[in-house]
């Protein structure tokens, strides 16, 4: 059977090491699988014996920080990185909590003194391509938070994912870049080579 593969992120074959069983808790049938790659063990959940339709692959896919988050405040680092293991488990209304909350840890960081992320985005001294991703991510959040905005949408994987995405742009350039500048520039002016 060919799934995506959690450890080694490859799509390859795998090879089943017990027939299916069901549980009795979800009723779910259950397999665990073995990796030809790289050997690493998954389990399959789906909900019927003769269907691969709505299947799920435990352990989840992990994903990874795209950015570099020790050049990250603390309070800022522990939302995103919150957001990506929320990500990665499954939790996508969780995780663009989490980057809206980043985004608005952002603010206060950089001296934002108004009450609502509306106003603190707009305080900002930054661009303004920065400020619409900014709204965007608030927009995304609030949604998250507040199940009377969304009524019988829901937040899904795509969702989530692109909140992580537009997170890493906004902190790249808010945060990790002036600081590798600054960086280079310490280093210039203290006779170091590059």
């Amino acid at each position: 059977m060919l799934f995506d593969c959690p450890h080694c992120k490859a799509k390859c074959q795998f090879d089943q090491v017990q027939n299916d069983r069901q549980c009795e808790a979800d009723g779910l049938y259950q397999s665990p699988w073995v990796c030809q790659n790289c050997k690493g063990f998954i389990i399959t959940k789906r909900p019927h014996n003769s269907s691969w339709n709505g299947t799920q692959i435990l352990p989840l896919i992990k994903i990874k920080a795209k950015i570099k988050i020790d050049k990250l405040p603390e309070a800022i680092r522990n939302d995103y990185v919150e957001s990506l293991e929320d990500y990665s488990n499954g939790c996508y209304i969780s995780c663009v909590i989490m980057c809206r909350r980043a985004i608005q840890q952002s603010c206060l960081d950089k001296g934002a003194k108004k009450k609502t992320l509306y106003d603190q985005v707009e305080e900002l001294d930054i661009d303004d391509n920065l400020k619409k991703l900014a709204h965007k991510l608030r927009f995304w959040g609030n949604n998250g938070a507040h199940p009377d905005i969304l009524l019988d949408e829901k937040i899904e994987e795509k969702d989530a994912k692109l909140a992580i995405d537009f997170t890493e742009k906004f902190l790249q350039y808010t945060y990790i870049i002036p600081k590798e500048l600054e960086e280079i520039e310490s280093q210039t002016n203290s006779g170091k080579p590059n």
